[in-house]
């Protein structure tokens, strides 16, 4: 009588995740680059008036800059 062995499947072995630690790379990517665009929106709201008007941005647009990817979902329903 002949005896199997069976092996126990791990998660790499188990269908889709084979790929986890590409996924999780383009997530921390992903993350890490909202964290420097937040660094730099927060960066442009604590630049003076004068500064924003030597590139050519008014407080206003900085505002808007500043503000979220959800507002900027919003305005763009809205022709900008």
């Amino acid at each position: 009588m002949a005896h199997h062995l069976r092996i126990a499947r791990t998660p790499s072995r188990l269908p889709g995740w084979s790929h986890w630690p590409e996924r999780l790379g383009h997530w921390l990517t992903v993350w890490l680059d909202w964290l420097e665009r937040r660094r730099q929106r927060r960066q442009l709201l604590q630049l003076s008036d004068e500064m924003l008007k030597d590139i050519g941005l008014s407080r206003a647009d900085a505002m808007r800059a500043a503000g979220g990817w959800w507002r900027a979902d919003q305005r763009r329903g809205q022709g900008d």
